[in-house]
């Protein structure tokens, strides 16, 4: 959307103003976490931080402003005094203009952009005069305060217009969790979610697994759990009103889902909270209050801090293994995809090592311990059991690629896994695909598994259920490159030595393709992957098909993949969505383009950019060395894929 379209958007739309703040961050600083309740200008005026807005990281230097959507996760880190506004409010179109969008990610107010305005003063007068404005608290003055704002917003974009300032468009994740937080109180589906956004569903979960880690069933969930919580701690009203308006059938059906989130029925927490009275308000008369919490807080709907809920670990922008409420869970926003087959982009790296190698050894410890009957003893973060020490017939939910490196062929695996899999969906022995995400129980329990393994990504209710069908061990699934994985694995069912053997193996036939590539690639010269979407692009770094082009082939990366690599401690999948004005940016010596075949449009974008003077001008094009590859083959990252794509790479290069 250029920014006319945002006049144009502004001059019909219906704008609520729900709170205005001025805050100081004292001396001495800290880390501090928002979840943002509603479209917000965030105007910093004085002092130096580090902020990021949805996993986008900004250094902010005294007159600096930001716009994010609701929902979006606000994070100021500093350590010196830091004062900002911040300006919360609700923008949309009439009806019949906004019937005419079908679209999430239409709404110019839930779009993310920043920059450091060109003429501070009249912008930080009017923030001002705002706040002081909105302190008074008479309808005559939220009246000024409202006709200043617009004011603000008209001086804003002018100064956008004239410094050429792109925001950036909400992703299909972050679509996706925006359309759960606007109408988590209607019976929505997965289904439903998917074909709003116009992807298929199977995309759309393999999506929120790929970098949640979580299903959208269980993030549905979580939102609906959430404003549960909001109405018991903030109102008196009944609990079968709390489960209308959450969209639960009735009292009942809350109160299982809910104690089995909390351990404590809603009502239990209710009470409790009344005892304790641990989370304060954030009254509209504490507008000018110095902000000094003594943890990260999340700023939730209903304009309140929530201290329940602490800033996790920056491992991903969005969950944490400790199972938050949805205040942690949409911390966003890098994540990227699929490290260790599944990350956040531009933000993922090795925060969460220790955690997948102690993940790893108890899996191992497990492996070399075997108990009598042919049993071990078996740790994860569910918990402890005994699993067979050899199983014979493994379901296998992520763990397919490894099982058949290892020698085993899985008795099932679900549709999504293997569907779009080249690698699994043409192997030389069929798989057996039963059922899909959620799993088909009945259709498990038919298989008659020993054992069932899977990725620690699925939700506890589901594994609750598994385990009561057959043993049932998960592995990590964040975190860790294919060989870690499958060292993993290869623990869990007692093929160690496979494994080890394995990848010596593969690693020494990356040594002869790495030599044979050297002579048709210069050591100098510079390669850009890129995957084209429907209206964007990404650069993928060295996971997925980057771990084949750049850490087994050696081949160079361009310089601002490299430096994005190294600025996320070494592991990027890929970078944040582009637009064609960034191409530039990447001009590498050569090109690898993948066309998402899973992103309806996605070829069409790819034609329209070759068709642009940006495309024409990259040296790659000038010189015909840009390279085309099948997405299907080339987007995944498992044992199976980096392997075979070893041989196709050379090939490709020797065209």
């Amino acid at each position: 959307m250029n920014i006319n379209n945002y006049f144009a958007f502004w001059n019909q739309a219906s704008v609520t103003i729900h709170d205005i703040r001025s805050i100081r961050i004292e001396a001495g600083g800290g880390r501090y976490s928002y979840r943002l309740p509603a479209s917000s200008f965030i105007y910093f005026t004085r002092g130096s931080a580090t902020v990021w807005l949805e996993g986008h990281m900004h250094r902010v230097g005294g007159n600096y402003l930001l716009h994010g959507g609701k929902g979006m996760q606000l994070l100021v880190e500093t350590s010196e005094p830091v004062d900002y506004f911040i300006i919360l409010y609700k923008a949309r179109l009439p009806a019949a203009d906004a019937a005419s969008s079908q679209q999430p990610g239409d709404n110019p107010s839930q779009e993310q952009y920043a920059f450091i305005p060109l003429y501070p003063a009249e912008l930080r007068e009017t923030a001002e005069r705002m706040s002081g404005t909105w302190k008074v608290s008479t309808q005559m003055e939220k009246l000024y305060a409202k006709s200043l704002f617009y004011h603000f917003v008209y001086h804003l974009h002018w100064q956008m217009q004239r410094q050429a300032i792109i925001p950036l468009k909400p992703s299909l994740l972050d679509q996706a969790i925006q359309y759960m937080n606007d109408h988590y109180h209607t019976p929505i589906t997965v289904e439903s979610v998917a074909g709003v956004l116009n992807c298929s569903t199977r995309y759309l979960s393999k999506l929120f697994s790929q970098k949640l880690e979580e299903s959208p069933v269980r993030v549905l969930t979580r939102i609906r759990l959430d404003k549960a919580v909001q109405l018991l701690t903030e109102t008196n009203i009944s609990l079968h009103e709390i489960a209308e308006s959450t969209s639960y059938s009735d009292a009942r059906a809350l109160s299982r889902v809910f104690k089995k989130q909390y351990g404590m029925t809603p009502l239990q927490y209710r009470m409790q909270y009344r005892e304790a009275n641990s989370v304060p308000k954030w009254s509209p008369n504490r507008a000018g209050e110095v902000v000094v919490p003594p943890k990260p807080l999340c700023y939730i709907d209903n304009g309140y801090h929530n201290q329940l809920e602490h800033h996790r670990r920056g491992e991903l922008p969005m969950f944490t293994r400790s199972k938050p409420t949805i205040a942690a869970i949409m911390f966003v926003c890098f994540t990227v995809l699929l490290a260790g087959c599944g990350a956040t982009s531009g933000t993922n790296g090795n925060s969460n090592k220790n955690e997948t190698a102690n993940s790893s050894t108890q899996a191992a410890t497990a492996a070399e311990q075997p108990a009598n009957n042919g049993v071990k003893s078996f740790q994860d973060k569910f918990g402890t059991r005994d699993i067979p020490v050899h199983p014979q017939r493994i379901y296998a939910i992520g763990a397919a690629s490894p099982l058949l490196i290892l020698g085993i062929q899985p008795v099932g695996a679900p549709n999504y896994e293997v569907a779009p899999d080249y690698y699994l969906s043409n192997y030389k022995n069929k798989i057996n695909i039963v059922g899909d995400y959620p799993p088909n129980y009945e259709a498990i329990i038919d298989l008659k598994p020993d054992m069932i393994l899977a990725s620690d990504y699925i939700d506890a209710e589901v594994y609750e259920k598994l385990a009561k069908i057959a043993p049932t061990a998960t592995f990590v699934w964040q975190g860790q490159d294919v060989y870690g994985q499958l060292n993993q694995i290869a623990d869990i069912v007692g093929k160690a030595d496979e494994a080890k053997k394995w990848i010596s193996e593969h690693q020494e036939r990356g040594l002869k393709a790495k030599d044979e590539i050297s002579q048709l690639i210069g050591a100098d010269e510079t390669i850009s992957i890129l995957w084209i979407y429907k209206d964007s692009f990404q650069i993928v770094g060295n996971r997925n098909v980057g771990h084949v082009i750049y850490n087994l082939l050696g081949l160079k990366p361009h310089p601002l993949v490299k430096k994005t690599i190294d600025d996320n401690n070494g592991e990027l999948v890929f970078t944040d969505n582009l637009s064609l004005e960034a191409l530039p940016d990447y001009d590498a010596d050569r090109l690898i383009v993948m066309v998402s075949d899973v992103d309806a449009g996605a070829e069409e974008n790819f034609n329209n950019m070759k068709q642009s003077g940006v495309w024409k001008s990259l040296k790659a094009v000038k010189n015909n060395k840009v390279y085309e590859v099948p997405y299907d083959k080339w987007w995944s990252y498992t044992v199976l894929s980096v392997d075979g794509l070893l041989d196709d790479a050379v090939e490709l290069f020797k065209r």
